[in-house]
């Protein structure tokens, strides 16, 4: 029974958590109007997540009236179900989304977040023309191992080269699949990849 609920699994994760990139996003470039919210750090109570601002330059995005203008426009809000935070950087034009559900699915025990990002990854490959992985191992997201992977690729639906870094983390005390993605355009990620690892290493998890 192990292949089908791995299956399973794969299936769940690489239908999430790819905002940017889907109609389910959230906006990928606020306008005038869109709102942010003051201070350093934003916390969730369920789940528990604490994020800080890797600099001065990252401004929070406020989720809620965010959703609210999305659904005015008629747009699909569904991504926002799991988007716990988001950060914009204007003159990179970059976000950092954090989403976080509870994973569904059966399992024999705690997955391997390797096995989620390769899911995630693949998911990916449909969205980014030439997609090049140019980056993936293990590595620490707040105080807990992870896996971290950057992929880089032309977006189908706009034309742009675009470069996606993503750390997911399995939190097995309540089951939390917790992913953190930067998504940028690809000049921009050498000016914004410190910042990404920054937030990781402050983020509470």
């Amino acid at each position: 029974m192990r292949t089908p609920l791995l299956l399973l699994a794969l299936l769940v994760t690489m239908s999430s958590g790819l905002p940017l990139l889907r109609a389910a996003r959230a906006q990928e470039d606020p306008s005038d109007d869109t709102p942010f919210l003051e201070g350093e750090t934003q916390e969730s109570a369920q789940p528990p997540l604490r994020v800080t601002r890797p600099s001065d330059s990252w401004q929070f995005v406020d989720l809620e009236r965010a959703r609210t203008q999305a659904q005015a426009r008629g747009e699909d809000i569904s991504g926002y179900k799991t988007l716990r935070f988001r950060l914009w950087y204007g003159a990179a034009r970059s976000n950092i989304f954090v989403h976080a559900w509870v994973d569904e699915v059966v399992r024999d025990g705690p997955p391997d977040p390797e096995v989620l990002a390769r899911g995630m990854v693949e998911g990916l490959k449909s969205h980014l023309e030439g997609m090049k992985v140019k980056a993936f191992g293990r590595g620490r997201v707040g105080r807990r191992v992870g896996a971290l992977f950057e992929v880089q690729g032309k977006n189908v639906r706009q034309g742009k080269d675009v470069a996606i870094l993503r750390a997911v983390v399995y939190r097995p005390e309540d089951r939390a699949i917790v992913t953190v993605a930067l998504e940028c355009p690809a000049e921009e990620v050498d000016k914004v990849r410190k910042d990404f690892k920054a937030l990781l290493r402050k983020l509470r998890v």
